[in-house]
């Protein structure tokens, strides 16, 4: 009598062998183009061409929402340099341009009106607020005219007391 959890054991070559022929069974096999790879591969053209359009216009769009932010960060650092430059003792309105335009020039901002409020003289007293405004044009960092953001103005100001 043999036992029960005894298995037949097949040889390794018989084993092999098995694999071998199914392996030519699956290769060997006529393909049949009844029309679903077709129709596969024009699904997948529909779906880039539905996707492609919507990717690029959000690539774009990050683009562009990423300069406009760092263009009021570089306004708003530029107008605050601006402002401390205005604060000192014997400071004029030459001194605060020239600040400004060093801030504005590193980052590649060459169009730019600075108002300081009010003029600065050597009459100006301790205690006063000075506000000083930088402005430039939306599209001042873009890497490409768009056309959406050239006819708008963007600005920053800060206001500090004279010491």
């Amino acid at each position: 009598m043999m036992p029960l959890n005894r298995t037949r054991r097949k040889s390794l070559f018989g084993l092999f062998r098995i694999v071998a022929a199914k392996r030519i069974r699956t290769e060997s096999k006529p393909r049949r183009d009844d029309g679903r790879s077709v129709a596969r591969r024009a699904v997948a053209a529909v779906e880039a061409a539905v996707s492609l359009p919507l990717l690029v216009l959000l690539v774009f769009g990050s683009i562009e929402l990423a300069n406009s932010i760092f263009l009021a960060q570089t306004l708003s650092f530029a107008s605050y340099e601006g402002a401390r430059e205005a604060a000192r003792p014997g400071a004029t309105v030459a001194q605060v341009n020239d600040r400004v335009g060093q801030i504005l020039h590193a980052r590649g901002i060459n169009d730019y009106t600075v108002t300081v409020t009010p003029q600065l003289s050597a009459a100006t007293q301790r205690g006063t607020k000075i506000t000083v405004r930088v402005e430039t044009a939306m599209s001042a960092l873009s890497t490409h005219a768009t056309g959406l953001t050239s006819e708008h103005m963007t600005s920053q100001e800060v206001s500090m007391v004279k010491h």
